[in-house]
């Protein structure tokens, strides 16, 4: 019974020791595992499971970590490319302008350069191309025809009609001489649209007859002037940005995984290889930028000054002046027991106001060469006379004297004059001329060209 007992006992401590085994007891795999853990010194049992959970591969770091940086990439290689072509356009438009620049100022400068050119206008002409003769007298006026041509730049002087045709508006010299023999009166008018301006007028008895008379005109475009001889007088002889800009973008938009390929230091390196291009180009840019318009400033101030240069010179080249000595009226002006200053008061042209009808006196303006004429018309029998003065000196005389008739004479100098140099006519002590509406006296001057 005893023995009975004992054996049941044993079997229940057996079932017991099993069930905690079986509970919460080790099994055999984890208790070999952990003796053999524990008699080799190996890593504890979590150090696997970290380094899996640390072993993510680089795609999950692509998807977690950088796509901020691969879109910073795509934008800047896609800047950097945008910005190339941004130079390109920015080269190509700052060329187009200056060269639109270049040609829009040339083109002032060449018609500038085509205005002077166009200020070659000159006729000289004598009545007779051959042989000898008189022309009149006539019983009405006509038009006298200058046959044989000397000089006609321009071609603005017809010598079929005889009729000078402005061919622009400007300032025009006119100057006309009449020889003939006495006693009938030799004349010429030079008349402007059909008003009579000025005469060359001789007559006496017998004898050779001259005389000659000009004067400086105001022309509009068409305008005509031309000489005319009266009835009963003879004579002898003018942006956007590049279209492959978003295929530019496009193709810089490489996926993310060709990024995560080459390495996160390489993403580094090229982020900031390509933040440093994107400074570098936009200094370039500005750099460009202010060199050409450092360029393009230069350049227009060159042309700019060759401009006004041009233009300064045109209008240094409008000095002229014509004027006869009566306004209105007829008369003698002398003899007087001094030399006095003819003042011209009947002024048809003063262009630049260098003229003084007050005093008489043409003042110099500017350096240059100047052309000075002055006729001289009396009656006899008292000398007729008109000195060109230079500065209180007489450097030409206009001088004519018999007993009777008419007296006619003309002079003319070219001067080279600075700045203030003063230029007029003086009528001599004891002589005399005479004036009437034929405006016979005259005074004229221009200048030819400046000078430095």
């Amino acid at each position: 019974m005893k023995a009975l007992v004992c054996i049941l006992l044993l079997l229940e401590t057996f079932v017991f020791v099993v069930q905690q085994q079986v509970d919460g007891g080790l099994n055999e795999n984890e208790i070999s595992q952990q003796i053999s853990s524990e008699d080799g010194r190996q890593n504890p049992p979590q150090t696997d499971t970290l380094r899996a959970e640390a072993s993510t591969d680089r795609q999950q770091y692509c998807d977690l970590g950088f796509p901020d940086i691969y879109a910073s990439l795509r934008e800047l290689t896609a800047t950097v490319t945008e910005q190339k072509e941004n130079i390109r356009a920015l080269e190509t438009q700052l060329r187009d302008e200056m060269n639109k620049k270049d040609e829009e100022i040339s083109s002032q400068v060449e018609e500038l350069r085509k205005e002077n050119r166009g200020r070659e206008i000159a006729f000289s002409a004598s009545v007779m191309e051959s042989g000898e003769g008189y022309t009149g007298p006539f019983t009405t006026e006509i038009t006298l025809t200058y046959k044989k041509v000397f000089t006609n730049i321009g071609n603005a002087y017809n010598p079929i009609t005889g009729v000078f045709t402005a061919p622009l508006k400007g300032a025009y010299m006119f100057r006309v001489s009449v020889h003939g023999h006495g006693g009938t009166t030799s004349a010429a008018d030079i008349m402007k649209n059909g008003k009579h301006v000025v005469i060359a007028y001789a007559n006496q008895a017998q004898g050779v007859l001259n005389s000659s008379n000009g004067v400086v005109l105001i022309l509009e475009f068409g305008d005509v002037v031309y000489n005319e001889i009266s009835q009963q007088i003879s004579s002898e002889d003018g942006r956007q940005n590049p279209p492959q800009t978003d295929t530019l973008r496009a193709e810089a938009s490489t996926d993310r995984q060709q990024y995560c390929d080459l390495g996160i230091p390489d993403i580094h390196a090229a982020l900031r290889e390509l933040t440093a291009t994107v400074t570098e180009q936009k200094e370039n840019i500005r750099a460009l930028e202010t060199q050409l318009r450092d360029e393009m400033n230069k350049k227009n101030e060159e042309i700019s000054s060759q401009v006004e240069e041009l233009r300064k010179e045109n209008r240094d080249r409008e000095i002229a002046f014509s004027a006869s000595l009566m306004e209105s009226g007829e008369g003698d002006i002398g003899p007087f027991t001094t030399t006095i200053t003819l003042t011209y008061r009947n002024v048809f042209t003063n262009i630049g106001n260098a003229y003084n009808p007050i005093t008489g006196i043409f003042t110099a303006p500017l350096k240059g060469a100047y052309m000075f004429r002055v006729s001289a018309f009396g009656i006899g029998p008292t000398a007729a006379s008109a000195d060109i003065v230079k500065n209180g000196k007489i450097v030409i005389a206009s001088y004519n004297n018999q007993a009777q008739n008419v007296l006619n004479s003309s002079n003319g100098v070219v001067f080279i004059l600075e700045v203030g140099d003063v230029v007029y006519v003086t009528l001599y002590s004891g002589r005399r001329i005479y004036d009437n509406q034929y405006n016979h006296n005259t005074f004229s001057g221009f200048l030819l060209f400046p000078l430095r």
